[in-house]
């Protein structure tokens, strides 16, 4: 059993709601970005950082630990199109749709382990957070061996 001050040390990514939230329901399961995930943050666990947007009132919080396990640029509109039960961004949005005058890239991800939100969130940058502190009895057994399982990553305890 971890003791109360137990903890360990994840970069996060930031996902505004409402889209967050449905990733960490299992409901959305690819991210859209114009541009690709950084190869220093692909297939480790990261902390799913929720942001609240400019119609929210709450400040951002870790909601889930995830692992983005691939990404993809999308060539086409019908690539687009065909993938929206995955990335559920609708075809009406202005500022998240599929625009061929743009880059518009998938990253695949998976919830490894759902978090009560209350995460402190340290050095958050717009995209990623450097350090997020993850109290180790906010997870189960298998979220507290995610540093000894997942592609090789060391989590700091």
């Amino acid at each position: 059993m971890a003791g109360p001050k137990q903890r360990i040390f994840l970069p996060g990514l930031n996902v505004r709601a409402p889209w967050c939230s449905l990733i960490a329901a299992g409901t959305k399961s690819i991210e859209t970005r114009s541009y690709p995930i950084s190869k220093k943050y692909l297939k480790r666990p990261l902390v799913l950082i929720e942001t609240p947007g400019p119609d929210r009132e709450f400040t951002a919080r870790g909601v889930a630990v995830i692992e983005v396990f691939s990404c993809f640029k999308y060539k086409s509109k019908k690539q687009w199109d065909s993938d929206f039960v995955c990335h559920k961004v609708s075809a009406e949005d202005p500022l998240y749709n599929f625009h061929s005058s743009k880059e518009k890239w998938g990253w695949k991800l998976r919830v490894l382990e759902r978090i009560s939100p209350n995460i402190a969130v340290r050095k958050k940058g717009i995209i990623y957070a450097r350090r997020c502190s993850v109290p180790l009895d906010n997870l189960s057994d298998r979220g507290r061996s995610l540093g000894k399982s997942v592609h090789g990553f060391n989590i700091r305890f």
